[in-house]
């Protein structure tokens, strides 16, 4: 076995799992919920990329609506099944 796929077989090996990430995101649509993160370079939508729970009406926020900012975490570049979802965080003040 050559030297290169050795070395390959060895990054393989290795388990260097990276955690979830907080990114700023905008909406881009409320129906359905779509953010786009990491400068538009990734777009997230619910419910196959981002888990998005609605929030009951409350009087002191009002609904979300295209172009906020909100905060997202997760990890969008997950390599196993499910972990390229996002999570849906709030409004960024």
């Amino acid at each position: 076995m050559a030297w290169e796929h050795k070395m390959a077989e060895e990054f393989k090996k290795r388990n260097n799992k990276e955690g979830p990430v907080w990114m700023i995101g905008t909406i881009l649509s409320t129906s359905p919920m779509t953010v786009s993160v990491l400068g538009g370079q990734v777009i997230l939508e619910h419910p196959k990329t981002l888990n998005y729970i609605p929030p009951p009406p409350c009087p002191y926020f009002p609904p979300y609506e295209p172009g906020q900012r909100v905060a997202v975490v997760g990890n969008v570049f997950g390599d196993t099944p499910g972990s390229s979802v996002a999570l849906f965080v709030g409004r960024c003040v």
